[in-house]
Order: C-alpha cells, then structure tokens, then sequence
C-alpha cells in the first residue's frame, strides 16, 4: 500500500466515536433503562407519539409542583416525575426504532413536546425563586433571569440537534439525515400531505443549517466527516457534541428540585450554556469547516 494512501477510520471506529454523541446521562442511564423498559411494555398497543404525549405531560405535572409547592416531599415527586420524562423521551426513540416507526413527523413531534416541557420548567423554577427568595430578585428581575436560562437552554438544545444528527448519520451509515429529511417533508408539502408539524419541522431544520453549518473546503458535509473522522480535533468534537446537550442541565436541575437549590443551578445553568456553546462553536469551526455559511 502507498504511504502516500489517505488515512481513513473504519465503520466499527467511526460506530463507537459515534456513541459519545450522546450526553453522559443518557448512554449510561436512560438509554438503558429505556432499554429495560422495551423488553417489559414493548409489546404494548403503544406508538411512539403515544409516548411523547405521555412524557410531555409528565414535565409539565412536575413543573407544575415546582411552581405551587415548597414541600420536600412534593419537590420529592417532582424530580421522580422529571427523571421519568428523560427515560420515556428516551424510549419513544427506542421504541420507534424497535417497531420501525422511526420518521421526520416523529422527530418533531419530540422535539416540540420537550421543549413544551422546558418552557413549563423554565417558569416553574422562576415562579418557585420568586415564592421562596422574595427579597432576591423583582419580579421582572426573575422573569429576566428566566428568559435568559430558556433561552440559553434552547439554543444549546437547538445545536446539539443539529451536531448529533449531522456527526451521528455520518459516522453511522456515511448518511445526511439532515438533507434526506428535509427532502422527505418537503415532498410531502408538494403532495399536499404536510401537516403543521411537518412545516414547523421545515422550518426548524432550516435554521438550524443555517446557523451551524460551517462551510466544507471539499463542499460535502458527509465527506469532511468520514474524511476527517480519525483526526484528533473530530474526534473531540464528537466527544463535546455529547456535553452540549440540555438533557445534562436538565439532569442537574432534577437534581437541584431534588435538594431544593433551583436558584443555584439556574446559575450554574447559564454558565454552562455558555461555555459549552461557545466551544462546540469554534471547535467545529476549526474541525470541519471554516466559517459559517452564508
């Protein structure tokens, strides 16, 4: 073989760098509990979007303790609750993998109940701050400072999405999820078959290119990936992608419910946001590409 030959990672290694897409939390204590969860309740008359309703409606229940108690034992209840909704929003994918109802529609859907989620826990813990530390803040202090958390929030979880999805379906398959899902729901708009979710997922994905996609000396996002997927600063990247994810300040956060500290984490929330962030930003900047698209 030439020494001259380009130095390429194979399957089984790019497979195994893709695990670390997902945070910490989720590969070594969701995902497999919702994998446990699977063997016993698989066999349920149940859909995945049945389980995105359900654990929605579990975060805003828990949201909803946060915001109307100071009790231990309901703060108890509420982080359960809020750890129950991370390990069935891990299931619904689990499941609509295992019974291969996996779709774009399905994906938003998701999305769009844990951010509903989010929302509700976003106003519960400012509600919560302004009920147990009145002399803290003003109230349009605390709505501010809660503004601020959600905000940081969403734009974390906004470009993990768009990192995990664009690394992952490389890594994995040599695939761009991203393109093929937009093509998928932009025919069904040309056939008259979108729903609003569908066009709300359009939308949502647009923006997301938009914002993170950095410009590919070689013009193909697939190819820098698999191209790249043995360099040191890639796979660090991939390694970040994982500590960008929300699903770890939520984490803390139930955490926080738990010992009864949510203004402290919505601090430390803030600050995490912003380093991680930032960092994935420029990282991926120098690992893949150079500049933001235009």
């Amino acid at each position: 073989m030439s020494s001259n030959a380009p130095i390429v990672a194979s399957l089984e290694e790019r497979r195994a760098l893709a695990e670390f897409l997902d945070d910490p939390l989720n590969r070594f204590y969701r995902y497999p509990a919702a994998r446990a969860l699977l063997r016993v309740a698989g066999g349920l008359p149940l859909r995945p979007d049945h389980i995105t309703y359900l654990h929605t409606t579990i975060g805003v229940s828990g949201a909803l303790i946060i915001a109307l108690t100071t009790s231990r034992a309901m703060l108890g209840v509420a982080f359960l609750l809020l750890e129950s909704r991370m390990i069935l929003d891990c299931y619904d994918g689990v499941l609509a993998r295992a019974k291969k109802l996996s779709s774009p529609r399905g994906r938003t859907l998701d999305e769009l109940g844990d951010a509903s989620a989010y929302i509700a826990i976003c106003i519960a813990m400012g509600v919560h701050t302004y009920r147990t530390h009145p002399g803290l803040m003003t109230r349009a202090g605390t709505v501010g400072f809660g503004a601020m958390v959600l905000a940081t929030g969403a734009m974390s979880g906004h470009a993990y999405d768009f990192y995990k999805r664009r690394l992952g379906s490389a890594l994995k398959d040599g695939r761009d999820a991203i393109a093929e899902e937009l093509d998928q729901k932009r025919a069904l708009v040309r056939a008259g078959q979108a729903t609003w979710i569908t066009r709300f997922g359009i939308w949502f994905d647009c923006w997301q290119v938009r914002l993170y996609e950095p410009n590919y000396p070689e013009g193909d996002a697939v190819g820098a990936v698999l191209s790249r997927a043995h360099q040191t600063r890639v796979r660090f990247l991939v390694k970040l992608v994982g500590f960008i994810s929300w699903d770890n300040v939520l984490g803390l956060i139930s955490a926080a419910v738990l010992f009864d500290c949510i203004v402290e984490v919505q601090v430390l929330a803030l600050a995490y946001g912003f380093v991680m962030f930032t960092t994935a930003r420029v990282t991926i900047w120098h690992a893949l590409g150079g500049g933001s698209r235009r």
